[in-house]
């Protein structure tokens, strides 16, 4: 697994630096130095985060690589896919409902 040094910058939601390092104690410790020389800026998040490849951490951690525009743009069509499937399921089981007492 590698590990990913990342510093954020969140009032920008964009990375300002990062690294990748193979061990996770040196990952750690660039992060520690980083932060003491950084001082603590509410605004500047520094990370390490764990992924077997960039492409992954991408997946996994979207918030760090993605404008708040695209992802709120990704979560409408994901909550849109998930009404059509709702919506296909309540049609599907729609004529499987059992006759009420007052039908038979």
């Amino acid at each position: 697994m590698k590990h990913y040094l990342l510093v954020f910058d969140r009032p920008e939601s964009r990375i300002i630096e990062i690294k990748e390092y193979t061990n996770s104690s040196d990952a750690l410790t660039a992060r520690f130095d980083l932060e003491k020389s950084l001082g603590r800026d509410p605004d500047i998040e520094v990370v390490v985060l764990g992924a077997d490849s960039l492409d992954n951490l991408h997946r996994t951690h979207s918030r760090y690589f993605n404008r708040p525009i695209e992802l709120a743009s990704k979560g409408i069509d994901r909550l849109q896919a998930v009404a059509k499937a709702q919506e296909e399921q309540t049609k599907r089981f729609r004529f499987w409902r059992r006759p009420t007492l007052a039908a038979r």
